[in-house]
This record gives structure tokens, sequence and C-alpha cells, in this order.
């Protein structure tokens, strides 16, 4: 038995209906409890170089209804990525939603133990309440669904033979005796032993399939070539290092290194190819054309990933330079401090009112089409509000008020 592992940065609802359609369908606690601990300690199996201890996961349930692909567990993976930082899902299990309460109640106490007592065979899990949340589906089928990022690691130490008697006798008992204790010991034992795993790989449409061929074309790129055609996905997919990983390799590497060079650590059968091509000239003119933007024109063609790869600063930081500088400053200017080589060029563009115009064609909108138009990222960059915020206030806001009066404590004068 397969189970897909999903990429949310890339995520398709159709991916999911074929994850659903791979996963296992367990008739008892012990058995869903004791996949679930095989299909975690198995998360790092999909990357290079990642330990358990380094894994940070979210557990919940929801439910896929392949008329409508979008509701249900693709709305709560696109939340996780959006809000909760996770990149990565695997769809674990579905089974009958009637078992659903009892079973997540065994699984918030087994957790909520092993948290106190920092037994947890990963770095962190996020997400565990006092009691259940949500209303369950109106399905008979629920699904059970792990995100995960990756985060500073965590020395691991599991439980021993005794605590697990102890912590399952206790268990036990907060159930009223409603699951046997054996199955409750039985998930404990395995989240101790590291070595019981299932076959997890990437959903097909993140694999190469003419592996050898791609895989030398996509080594005989230069980085910054790499980087133009944004070939980060591909490179994942032949190295097995995270994306977050393959971006920070290709930012942090010279413009014209052979990519398989760059990544000769994890290149398939890698040796060393010199390096023969000219493109420092070429990677520096795309460099300075990016440079020549000004922070509105950056804006509106969302240049934040090109920046970030340029300058090495994070996301965040540079989209809040972006907001927080004038709009006609060239992006060179705006990030002074980081840009190679950089020396200040006299801004003598004048798009004081084109930007202006953008901030006023979006104040303009009504609540309703913006959330239509999904416009909270450009509403985030005027703002300076978080992604979290904005949403939510649109989706408390009458959807005929403009939207420049419902951020009216956070837009910008006119």
């Amino acid at each position: 038995m397969q189970i897909y592992a999903l990429d949310l940065e890339d995520l398709k609802p159709t991916d999911i209906s074929e994850a659903v359609n791979k996963c296992h369908r367990p008739k008892k606690f012990s058995d869903a409890g004791s996949h679930i601990m095989e299909v975690i300690h198995s998360l790092p199996n999909l990357f290079n170089g990642v330990d358990l201890g380094e894994v940070v996961i979210y557990i919940g349930r929801s439910f896929f209804n392949p008329d409508k692909p979008k509701a249900g567990v693709y709305g709560r993976f696109m939340e996780h990525f959006r809000i909760k930082g996770h990149h990565y899902s695997v769809i674990a299990l579905r089974c009958d939603t009637k078992v659903v309460p009892l079973w997540e109640r065994a699984a918030i106490r087994i957790i909520s133990k092993l948290k106190q007592k920092k037994r947890l065979c990963v770095s962190d899990i996020v997400n565990i309440a006092q009691c259940q949340a949500g209303a369950l589906p109106a399905y008979k089928e629920s699904v059970i669904y792990i995100t995960w990022t990756h985060g500073k690691k965590t020395p691991i130490q599991h439980l021993n033979t005794k605590e697990i008697n102890l912590v399952s006798n206790e268990i036990y008992e907060d159930l009223n005796n409603e699951i046997p204790r054996i199955q409750i010991s039985d998930v404990l034992s395995a989240t101790t032993d590291v070595s019981q795993c299932v076959e997890i790989v990437w959903h097909p449409r993140y694999q190469i399939t003419d592996n050898s061929e791609d895989i030398d074309s996509i080594g005989q790129l230069t980085v910054s070539s790499a980087i133009i055609e944004d070939m980060a996905e591909s490179i994942k997919d032949i190295t097995g290092c995270s994306l977050r990983k393959v971006k920070q390799i290709l930012m942090n590497t010279r413009g014209n290194t052979l990519v398989r060079n760059a990544f000769s650590d994890y290149w398939p059968d890698s040796e060393y190819v010199e390096d023969d091509t000219d493109t420092d000239t070429e990677y520096a003119e795309d460099i300075d054309s990016i440079g020549q933007l000004t922070v509105s024109s950056a804006i509106i063609e969302d240049m934040a990933e090109s920046i970030k790869d340029i300058t090495g600063c994070s996301l965040r930081k540079v989209k809040q330079i972006l907001m927080n500088t004038r709009g006609n400053t060239l992006v060179r200017n705006a990030f002074s401090d980081y840009w190679p080589d950089s020396e200040y060029v006299e801004d003598d563009t004048d798009t004081d009112t084109e930007y202006a115009e953008d901030i006023d064609s979006i104040g303009q909108l009504t609540v309703s089409s913006a959330i239509i138009e999904d416009m909270a990222e450009s509403i985030k960059d005027i703002t300076g509000c978080s992604l979290r915020k904005i949403e939510q206030i649109l989706m408390n806001t009458h959807g005929n008020t403009l939207v420049k009066n419902a951020f009216s404590g956070y837009w910008p004068e006119d």
C-alpha cells in the first residue's frame, strides 16, 4: 500500500481524490492509531537529511466530496499553507464518520499525555486542544490528514514500558472503558518504534517520468537559468530536498554554477562537472533589470520571490520593505543594504500618480469583489496588516462595503 504525499504550494483538488482512493481504511482504533504513527515515522523518508525531530505536524479530520473537490479537506490544506506555514500533507486514512468522536477523544488524550511527558516522536504536534474541534461532516466517511513543515531539530525521548502501562491505564479510565486498554497500549507502543513505516511517495504529478534525460538536462542548467525558469520543484523531485532547501541553495549559489554542482551532495550519481558556461553577464542583466523596476511595479508584477532570491532576505522582509517604501523608488535603492554591488541610482521615474491610482482602484472595490478577485495579498501590501487579519476583516464585513472603508484604520491617507 502506498500513500501519496502532496505539496501544498502546488496542490490541485484532483490530487486529493487520488490520495483518498489510495489510503488505508482501518476498523479498530488500535489499527488507526498505529497506522497514523507509521505514517508520521515515514515522513522524513521523502527528503534527504531531514530528521523526525525537525518535523512539526498537525493531525486533523475533514471530508472529501469528489463532486465538490474544493470543499472539506482541500480548504483545510489551503488554510494550513497560508496561515500555519505548513508545506506538505498526506491523507493518512479514511474511516466511518460514526467512530470519529470516540477516536478523536482518544487521540487527544494520547497526544496530550505524550506532550506533558515530553515524549513526542516528532518536534511538535501543534493542534491538540482539550476538547473536540468542529462539527462532524454530514458524510458517511471522514478522512484523517496530516500537514507538516520542518522546524528546529528537537531531541526525542520515547516512553518506556512502565510509562506505556501507566499512561494506557490513565487514558482507559478517562475514556470510561470505551476503548480496550490493549488497543491504547498498542498505539502508545507504536509511537516508540520509529522503524515501523509505511510507503509514502510523492504524488505522481510531482514525479519526473523520463528520468535520465530530465535529470541530465536540468543538471546542465545554470543556477540563474533554474531560477528564471522556476525549476525548484523539479530539482526537489530529483534531489529529495525540501522545496525550501532547494530555494535556499539556489539563492546562495553563484548564478553561473551548474545545478548538478550546486546540489552535488544530493544529485543522483553526481560527479563534479566543470562550469564552462559564461552567464555572469546574463545573470547580472537579470539582476539589473529587476533593480531598475520601481517598487510599485515590483508589487504589481509580484516580484517579491525574485527579489528574495537576489538579496537573500526572507520573503516577509522583502514584502515589508516593498510595503513601507515610496512607490517610485527603484528596487535596487529600496534594497540598497542587500543588493549585489549596490550603488545608489537616482530615481528619475514619476510613478507616484500611478501607484496612488492602484491603491485607489483597490480601495474602491467592494468587499465581495475583493474576495472574488482574491485581493487579500494586495490589501496586505497596502495596509501592512497580516494576511490572517485581512481575511478576518473581509469575512466579517458586509459585502457591499468599500475596501478602503473596511480597512479605514490602516488605509493610506489620500
